[in-house]
C-alpha cells in the first residue's frame, strides 16, 4: 500500500533511565512517515548509549495506514568499580580505587572518580561529562585534577646525598562538543 506515518512512539523496559535520553537518540519522529533505514538506525543509536542489552523494536497498525512504533529496551548496570594496590622502587606501595557511571540519575551523564594513595604518590582525578547540556546537542565536560608526587634524587658531588623532590600539579579542564554534521558519528571538540 502507500507509505505509513508513525502516529506514536512508545519505549518501554526503561526502569531507571528517563525516556527522553532514549527518545533524543530517535531518528524517527510521530508524524514522520516511517523509514526502514532511519527505524535501523534509531535502534543502533539507542544501543550505542551503552545503557541497554538489548533494544528490540516492533511495529503494530495503527488507524488507517498508521503505525505504532515500540522500542523494547533491556537495561544493563552502569556502574563500574576497581581497586587495586601496586609496589615499585619508585613509589613503594600505591594503592588506587575508581569509581564511575556512565548514566548519573538516568540522566545519561557520565561522571568518574578516581583516587590514587602511597608513601610518595597522591592523585585525585574528578570528571563530569553531560552529552545533551541543557538538552542541546552539545556535550559539555568538566575534569579537575590533583597529584602530589615526591621523587627520590641524588645530590652532586660524592656526598651521597639523597634530596627529596615534591612536585604539585593542580587544574582541571573544561570542553565543549557538537557532532560534525556531514560525518557520521563524528564530533568536534573545544578544550
Amino acid at each position: 500500500g502507500g507509505p505509513s506515518r508513525l502516529r506514536q512512539i512508545i519505549i518501554t523496559g526503561n526502569t531507571y533511565t528517563k525516556e527522553k535520553v532514549v527518545r533524543r537518540e530517535l531518528a524517527l519522529r510521530e508524524g514522520d512517515r516511517f523509514s526502514r533505514t532511519l527505524l535501523m538506525r534509531s535502534q543502533q543509536n539507542i544501543f550505542r548509549l551503552g545503557f541497554f542489552e538489548d533494544v528490540q523494536v516492533d511495529f503494530r497498525p495503527a488507524d488507517s495506514s498508521d503505525v505504532d512504533l515500540y522500542f523494547k529496551v533491556k537495561e544493563k548496570r552502569g556502574g563500574t568499580a576497581s581497586a587495586g594496590a601496586g609496589f615499585s622502587s619508585e613509589s613503594g606501595l600505591t594503592g588506587f580505587i575508581q569509581l564511575g557511571h556512565n548514566n548519573l540519575f538516568g540522566n545519561g551523564q557520565a561522571v568518574n572518580i578516581q583516587l590514587e594513595r602511597g608513601a610518595r604518590r597522591n592523585t585525585i582525578n574528578l570528571s563530569f561529562t553531560d552529552p545533551w547540556f541543557l538538552d542541546s546537542r552539545t556535550t559539555f565536560g568538566a575534569s579537575i585534577f590533583n597529584r602530589e608526587r615526591v621523587t627520590a634524587v641524588f645530590a652532586s658531588g660524592n656526598t651521597g646525598q639523597q634530596l627529596e623532590i615534591r612536585e604539585v600539579r593542580r587544574g582541571g579542564s573544561l570542553r565543549l562538543g557538537r557532532p560534525i554534521k556531514w560525518i557520521d558519528f563524528a564530533r568536534g571538540f573545544i578544550t
